[in-house]
């Protein structure tokens, strides 16, 4: 159909005989010369029928031409009614103007049809073997639109392609590809991420399994930062406890730590025994590794006190951690022999993070963190400057800071306290030990840090150190 809502001209029968009887060759010569006139019933209730045109339909009143002799009659059709039918003559009409214009509707050939029915198919079930279903499943989505518009558009223009047979193809082939994914295709890959992701990294895993080969041996060197934790007199504490009971909180506890380290964007090393190893910045890349290092330190010790009455621990003992992180550059990858190995980091760097974690008995702190990952989380928390010192096996010394809190957030208490301190370092580095004894001994009540000072202050004052004295502690044990 053509044209819109107006139906081709329109004459009655009973006017054109009229018009003849008058003789009014004008009219006829007009309206018909060259025309392809057909007869049929145009009423409201006569030889209605539902077509394309349904929403397109004019008002009937408004489709007569000019009379020639006689009016329209009144009350043959409902002043300003739109109907969904047509009558069917109009059906003829279009028929004859397609024949005559040249414009019918076309249809491709089976085979052409056939084809295009194919290839959409095909593109589905690459679509559902390649990508995953999530994304498979939008660009199909998108695709069926596509192909509405695209059908429709065409359609148009006079060409019929078929709507929704290739739609229909595509559905089916991209549910039994899937299926053929989760059934066969992608069972061994399953199985590898349930068997290794027990041992290594999910995003190792991944990694692995998205270029179809198993791990092998090898690393690279980058900079991470690394998180030691162990738990205070662990040996004493399982001294205590059956068997069964020990292998129970340390569970329990080995996965409330986990957890908060994988949250924070962290993978497990290893575990020994009550020790836990874990990596951030590798193998995913990560340009807050410090920080989120750091994080996940505070909230490993606060999470720790919020679920003491868990471990049901026997005479009232307090389950404690302490916590050493540090960042430099260090070899990480696949480590080990050529039967067994682990995703791994290794390096001074990573001792030295093993080292901090020991640090804490003599300052009876719960985290210490060393230079770079100091440098490295700018101001982002707030820091206080322990000591420096010289580790076992490390001649090299370092200067080691203890996380009070987010920067911004340490209440009014804590802020002095700092403050104080700082004072009292200084005159302690400057030589100024019995002023800084005094100072120290005023917070030692409150502070166990400033009391390991006060007591180093005061025997310094007695005995002072010699001429060359840099002021690094050096520690006698891991």
């Amino acid at each position: 159909f053509q044209g819109g809502p107006e139906p081709v001209p329109t004459f009655s029968v009973a006017d054109l005989f009229a018009c003849a009887k008058k003789g009014d060759t004008a009219f006829f010569e007009k309206h018909f010369s060259g025309k392809t006139v057909l007869l049929g019933t145009v009423l409201d209730v006569e030889d209605r029928k539902l077509t394309s045109k349904r929403f397109a339909t004019g008002v009937e009143a408004d489709r007569y031409q000019p009379r020639c002799q006689l009016p329209v009659m009144k009350g043959i059709t409902k002043s300003g009614q739109l109907r969904d039918t047509i009558p069917g003559v109009y059906i003829h009409a279009a028929a004859v103007n397609n024949i005559l214009r040249g414009d019918a509707l076309q249809r491709p050939v089976k085979l052409a049809e056939y084809s295009v029915t194919f290839m959409l198919a095909l593109a589905t079930g690459v679509l559902a073997l390649v990508f995953s279903p999530s994304l498979a499943g939008l660009v199909f989505g998108g695709g069926v639109i596509v192909w509405f518009g695209f059908a429709t558009t065409i359609f148009a223009e006079g060409y019929v392609l078929p709507l929704y047979d290739p739609v229909a193809a595509g559905g089916l082939a991209f549910a039994a590809l899937f299926g053929y994914r989760i059934s066969i295709a992608d069972k061994d890959k399953r199985y590898l991420r349930k068997i290794f992701s027990l041992y290594m990294p999910p995003a190792v895993v991944d990694r692995m399994v998205e270029s179809e080969r198993l791990p092998k041996l090898g690393g690279e060197a980058r900079e991470v930062s690394i998180f030691f934790s162990d738990i205070v007199a662990f040996t004493t504490l399982s001294e205590k406890l059956s068997p069964e009971d020990v292998v129970r909180f340390l569970n329990e506890y080995l996965t409330e730590m986990s957890n908060i380290i994988e949250d924070h964007n962290g993978y497990i090393e290893k575990y020994i025994a009550d020790a836990i190893t874990g990596v951030f910045g590798a193998p995913m890349d990560d340009s807050d590794h410090a920080i989120n290092a750091v994080l996940a330190a505070m909230e490993s010790q606060k999470r720790l006190t919020e679920i003491q009455e868990r471990f049901q621990l026997p005479d009232g003992d307090v389950l404690r951690a302490r916590i050493g992180v540090n960042s430099g550059d260090m070899l990480v990858g696949n480590i080990g022999s050529r039967r067994r190995f682990s995703y791994s980091a290794m390096g001074d760097a990573a001792n030295l993070g093993a080292r901090l974690e020991g640090a804490n008995k003599f300052y009876a702190t719960e985290i210490l963190v060393g230079e770079r990952t100091r440098e490295l989380c700018g101001a982002h928390f707030t820091f206080r400057e322990v000591d420096k010192i010289r580790v076992v096996g490390r001649t090299t010394p370092v200067t080691i800071y203890q996380p009070l809190g987010l920067a911004g957030e340490i209440d009014g208490e804590t802020q002095q306290l700092l403050s104080k301190f700082e004072t009292y370092l200084d005159y302690y580095y400057n030589r100024n030990f019995t002023e800084a004894a005094l100072g120290f001994e005023g917070l030692a009540e409150i502070d166990p840090v400033s009391k390991v000072f006060a007591e180093r202050a005061r025997a310094y004052a007695e005995t002072p150190p010699p001429a060359d004295w840099d002021g690094v502690n050096t520690l006698g044990s891991k």
